[in-house]
């Protein structure tokens, strides 16, 4: 996979995981026998297929070219802002500087998404795959499969039994000046990151927090730091659900530990879990999946990360538009799969990634504090292995449309073997769709990419 820092494993998105074969090309009872074809015009209709897979490698050329051309944006924005070297005030003369360069980049990136095309067909808007449009601004689509089916007006029904939430650690004594006077240090780790932090001897509750909240960041670890009414510490993931995980101590005092010195554990966060269509949903963090085998919403993304009032809520409708491209599988050109290119526009990449600015996807970001640079880096980087993993999956196609043409030419693909095959693939690369999103929910596996 493509990165600066060689370590980044994460965020194998939800890329086009499923190739199946279209269950409305099924052959009924009633469906008539065809005719029985001559030589020619067998061997013409062979040759009709092997075009049209030709076709389908050179568009998935032409979108891969633009797809690296996007990366390269990426990549500049990255560069710039790596937080492991940039400060804004030596590097930039002010915010609306960075802000400028940031601005030109995402339209470089959407002029790309809008002008990649083949044969007048635009390929990476979004007209060339799965499409989607919801009614609540906290429920966004992220991406659908080739199984997925059209909704009508105004789409499928979402519906919540449990909302998402992060995982939390309160301190179990208040931050007193005697507390203050006698703890020595603080610490917080979540399997990769670790801080450390020597109380200062001037200590005050609030800039305990503030130098908390500091040292995390600057660590990498993706928590925030509160102080409750009580004054005690409460500490906060910023990312939903339950692959998050991290413990506390401090050292001599019962600031955070119940007994001085040894780790207390956060309260596990949780997943998401409802339907959508009325159809099972999988849920990790607050990426809502339908489940392999659905009629209608077979590996169908969402993301909603809003609470609800009651379990079984409807919260929302997701209206979903399939514009994938037809590829045959079979030698008569009967059975076809989709071949889906998704939508590079910046404001359909990077969506649900947690971060301290509120960034709710790329078209989002800002670089009007460190933070928000910082923050920015996070999506950057997270957008970045998404596409890497498209490429990845693409390449993955066009090998198999170019296999599949060697075969039609070896006459060695009949129609049942390559319907065989080609599930077979589908089910192998859906099972993994799972253990991604785990991937790129999980803290360890991503943050400390951009640390």
């Amino acid at each position: 996979m493509r990165a600066a820092d060689p370590k980044i494993t994460i965020e194998r998105k939800m890329n086009n995981l499923e190739r199946r074969l279209d269950p409305s090309l099924d052959l009924g009872e009633r469906t008539p026998l065809p005719e029985e074809k001559s030589p020619a015009d067998e061997l013409s209709g062979k040759f009709s297929i092997i075009n049209q897979l030709e076709v389908r490698v050179t568009m998935i050329q032409i979108a891969r070219f633009h797809i690296e051309k996007v990366i390269a944006e990426l990549d500049s924005i990255k560069h710039t802002l790596d937080e492991r070297k940039l400060k804004p005030s030596k590097y930039f003369s002010s915010p609306q500087v960075i802000n400028h360069f940031l601005k030109e980049r995402l339209g470089r990136m959407r002029e790309i998404a809008q002008t990649a095309q083949f044969q007048g067909q635009i390929l990476l808007d979004g007209d060339a795959g799965v499409t989607g449009s919801s009614s609540l601004e906290a429920l966004r689509f992220i991406r659908g499969s080739s199984k997925v089916v059209p909704s009508r007006a105004p789409g499928y029904p979402v519906t919540i039994y449990q909302d998402a939430r992060p995982s939390t650690l309160l301190g179990i004594g208040e931050i007193s000046s005697e507390n203050l006077r006698n703890e020595s240090l603080i610490a917080l780790a979540d399997g990769k990151h670790e801080v450390r932090y020597k109380v200062k001897n001037n200590e005050s509750p609030q800039s305990l927090v503030q130098n908390l909240q500091k040292s995390m960041l600057d660590q990498g670890l993706n928590i925030r730091v509160l102080r409750t009414r009580q004054n005690r510490l409460f500490f906060v993931h910023n990312q939903l659900g339950t692959e998050t995980f991290f413990r506390g101590l401090s050292s001599k005092t019962n600031i955070i530990s119940s007994t001085p010195g040894r780790s207390n554990d956060a309260a596990r966060g949780r997943d998401i879990s409802g339907t959508i269509g009325l159809e099972k949903a999988h849920g990790i963090g607050g990426f809502l999946m339908g489940a392999i085998g659905n009629r209608r919403t077979d590996g169908l993304v969402l993301h909603y990360d809003g609470a609800i009032r009651y379990p079984g809520q409807i919260i929302g409708y997701i209206h979903v538009k399939q514009k994938g491209v037809n590829v045959p599988i079979d030698l008569q050109g009967e059975q076809t799969e989709l071949l889906n290119f998704p939508s590079l526009l910046p404001v359909d990449l990077a969506i649900g990634v947690a971060n301290h600015s509120h960034f709710s996807d790329l078209e989002a970001i800002r670089g009007n504090s460190d933070q928000e640079c910082r923050d920015t880096l996070k999506l950057v980087y997270w957008a970045e292995a998404d596409l890497d993993q498209l490429l990845e999956d693409l390449r993955w196609k066009e090998d198999s449309f170019l296999h599949r043409t060697i075969g039609i030419l070896r006459n060695s693909v009949m129609p049942r073997i390559a319907g065989e095959e080609i599930m077979m693939t589908a089910q192998n690369k859906a099972g993994e769709m799972k253990r991604q999103l785990q991937e790129m929910m999980s803290s360890t596996q991503f943050f400390h990419q951009i640390h």
